[in-house]
């Protein structure tokens, strides 16, 4: 498929503000954290993973996504995933061999404020990832790490506190 196959869309005027909660990685990241290198040396190990599905297996979640819940929450959250796409993980990944620049983000036409919060214990999306690809936004961004939070912000026992931190970001924004 090449860049001419790519969807053409105009974003400005959509949203008046945004959260993104340990947002993905956009091309032109690079990974800043030995765990974010071991998680895409492990996706070049699934074969073909770009052309199917992917589930990682429960010790790669354990340890990556699902690392601040206690142990019987991590299985029962585990147990309720369903693969990924396959062809999203490359694009997030290995955006530099993504023809159709799927991840690519003209940060300039995102003109609306933007709240990112990232985990401090997130391993997978890690902050100085987060914060990376928040100050591509320049002023329009306010960046929050989450003191003990890891990936899965609204699914740890503390949600409520994200959740009170968004509602106030955005009362703050439509003020």
């Amino acid at each position: 498929m090449g860049a001419s196959s790519q969807i053409s869309w105009e974003p400005e005027g959509i949203a008046k503000a945004l959260v993104l909660l340990n947002s993905s990685v956009t091309w032109g990241t690079l990974p800043k954290t030995d765990q974010e290198r071991y998680l895409g040396k492990m996706l070049m190990s699934a074969s073909k993973f770009w052309k199917g599905t992917l589930l990682p297996d429960f010790e790669t979640m354990a340890k990556f996504g699902l690392n601040k819940l206690d142990p019987s929450e991590q299985r029962r959250v585990f147990d309720r995933l369903v693969p990924e796409s396959g062809r999203v993980m490359f694009e997030l990944f290995f955006w530099m061999l993504d023809e159709n620049e799927t991840t690519k983000i003209d940060y300039e036409r995102v003109t609306c404020p933007l709240l990112f919060v990232s985990g401090s214990e997130d391993l997978a999306i890690p902050p100085s990832t987060s914060r990376l690809i928040a100050a591509r936004y320049g002023s329009r961004a306010t960046f929050h790490e989450a003191a003990g939070f890891g990936h899965y912000l609204t699914l740890e026992p503390e949600w409520k506190r994200i959740s009170e931190l968004c509602a106030r970001w955005m009362d703050n924004v439509a003020a």
